[in-house]
């Protein structure tokens, strides 16, 4: 599944390696993570989230996609 990891990181100034020492996550995993379509733990997606300050929803850019598709938050 596509994420946004890369753009968050270049939007928060955040280089792979300062995330990396935060998460505990390898470099090269987080790598792997930013290609489009590599899975991705959910114990991991959590330290991200949590590193970076966001959620899942901005992680994944699910919010984005709603709203670019109209569609409303129940």
């Amino acid at each position: 599944m596509k994420n946004k990891l890369k753009e968050i990181l270049y939007d928060k100034r955040v280089k792979v390696a300062q995330l990396s020492r935060e998460t505990g996550i390898p470099r090269p995993s987080i790598y792997n993570i930013m290609k489009s379509g590599s899975s991705i733990k959910t114990d991991s997606l959590f330290a991200i989230c949590e590193a970076l300050h966001i959620s899942p929803n901005d992680f994944y850019g699910w919010e984005e996609e709603r709203k670019k598709h109209g569609k409303k938050e129940h």
